[in-house]
C-alpha cells in the first residue's frame, strides 16, 4: 500500500467512524449512514491534502541534508589552505 493510499484511507475511515458513532446515538440509521458517507468523502480530501503537504515537507528537508563524511565546497577549500 502506497503512502498516498494510507493517508487517504486513514483520514477517510476515521472521519466515517467518528461521524457514524456520534450520529447513530441520536438519528435514524439512514441519516447516520448519509452523514458518515459525506464525512468519508470529506475525510479523503483532507487525507489527500495532508499527503500533499507531507510530501512537500519531506522533499524540502531531503534536499537540504548533507551526507556524513562529505564536505561542502567551502569546507574543502578551507582544509586545503
Amino acid at each position: 500500500m502506497s503512502q498516498k493510499t494510507k493517508w487517504i484511507f486513514v483520514f477517510g475511515l476515521l472521519s466515517f467512524i467518528i461521524v457514524f458513532v456520534s450520529s447513530f446515538s441520536v438519528n435514524a440509521i439512514y441519516t447516520t449512514v448519509f452523514r458518515a458517507s459525506i464525512s468519508l468523502i470529506i475525510g479523503t480530501f483532507i487525507g489527500y491534502f495532508f499527503y500533499c503537504i507531507w510530501t512537500w515537507i519531506a522533499i524540502d528537508f531531503s534536499a537540504k541534508t548533507i551526507e556524513p563524511g562529505k564536505h561542502s565546497n567551502n569546507n574543502a577549500n578551507e582544509e586545503i589552505d
